[in-house]
């Protein structure tokens, strides 16, 4: 945080990260975003935004993905030009922070690496018990019982509604009941 003769303030126990490693924190966390958002975008365009009258099945993920790239543009520009405001209560997170922060990271990465294995709707109900089970602290029939409504209402929307095929697992049995 700056004072009004431009003085860094030094690291101490109310703000453990210098200015500077505070702004160069946000510079690379900025970055990282605008390039998952351009990545979201061009994998969309990939997958084909529209199918004839209706979206197709990279439609959602070119929206997200143009969304997430401008948050990450304003987000950098914002931290090149040094115009965030730092919040009193602005620290790093403690270690059940780092490691919530850290199992969500790998819970969409497995979420990517299983979908092609078992499937949208278990990938997704999977993920979705972990974050409220292990990160949400729920009890686990409620973390079930959230993630399967869940799953069942996305799946509903995507392929009823707006009629966008979601991919199957290529296990036989998963594939008769529409997982």
């Amino acid at each position: 945080m700056s004072t009004e003769n431009n003085l860094v303030l030094e690291p101490d126990e109310e703000h453990p990260v210098s200015d500077r490693t505070y702004r160069i924190a946000n510079i690379c966390t900025a970055a990282f975003v605008a390039g998952l958002g351009a990545f979201l975008l061009i994998s969309g365009i990939g997958y084909g935004v529209w199918d004839g009258t209706r979206p197709g099945p990279g439609f959602f993920p070119v929206c997200i993905g143009i969304v997430v790239l401008l948050l990450g543009v304003i987000w950098l520009m914002q931290s090149v030009l040094n115009r965030l405001v730092r919040e009193d209560d602005s620290t790093t997170p403690d270690r059940q922070g780092a490691r919530n922060i850290l199992l969500s990271i790998g819970c969409v990465i497995g979420f990517a690496v299983l979908i092609d294995l078992i499937g949208f709707v278990a990938d997704f109900a999977l993920m979705l018990f972990i974050l409220f089970a292990v990160i949400g602290r729920r009890r686990w029939w409620i973390a079930l019982l959230v993630s399967i409504v869940t799953t069942a209402l996305i799946t509903l929307l995507f392929r009823n509604v707006l009629g966008v095929p979601l991919p199957l697992a290529p296990i036989p049995f998963l594939n008769v009941i529409g997982v």
